[in-house]
């Protein structure tokens, strides 16, 4: 497996998303082709991925029991990053008001249709971004709980990475990083484990 990684700060980050469909010691990580039962093997805590809208050219996304598995997710040397690696890089990047946009590609950001938009707009801070290290986040979206149902969301304008934490008061909730279209800033958010994001591993 050739593995590209960029140097930020005193971290070094995988520069793509994960796409593996099989854990380190080679059993495969179960795939689905629907979202129903995705989310299904969310609700009983299994590990599980899934091609965006079922597009292989969109990449793949986890569910938080896939990249918590003991069988380990990401390569040899490199683990999923908690949420103390994404505050690491986030001070280096400049902090959270401006990380986005060291961090996001050059291209393929684009408005989001029929989304609100904020109430002040900053034309310095929307769009694609600067990618000042390599780290090259590209918006793939994810599979999102939108008001009361789960689907595939914000390809193209969100971009969602796990972390390996866990919510401290609720365990059947995750901690995740996003960027979006309208923001220089990264967030960092709680979500339910089940749904599906992307993953960016970070070396040991």
């Amino acid at each position: 497996m050739n593995i590209l990684t960029i140097n930020i700060g005193n971290q070094t980050w995988m520069t793509e998303n994960l796409s593996v469909t099989k854990f380190q010691n080679g059993e495969t990580i179960p795939f689905y082709d629907n979202i129903q039962d995705f989310l299904k093997a969310g609700r009983h805590q299994e590990a599980a991925c899934i091609f965006y809208e079922n597009n292989p050219e969109k990449g793949l996304l986890y569910n938080f029991f896939a990249i918590s598995d003991k069988r380990q997710i990401c390569p040899d040397g490199f683990k999923i990053p908690s949420e103390n690696d994404w505050n690491d890089l986030i001070v280096f990047c400049g902090g959270d008001s401006i990380a986005a946009k060291h961090l996001k590609s050059v291209s393929d950001w684009i408005e989001p249709e029929n989304a609100p938009k904020p109430k002040i707009i900053i034309e310095s801070e929307i769009g694609n971004g600067l990618d000042s290290f390599g780290f090259n986040a590209k918006p793939m979206g994810a599979i999102e709980k939108t008001k009361m149902f789960a689907e595939f969301f914000g390809y193209g304008s969100n971009a969602y990475f796990w972390s390996a934490d866990s919510n401290n008061f609720y365990n059947l909730w995750g901690r995740i990083a996003y960027m979006y279209y309208f923001s220089s800033r990264i967030m960092m958010d709680t979500i339910e484990k089940r749904l599906g994001m992307s993953v960016r591993c970070i070396k040991i």
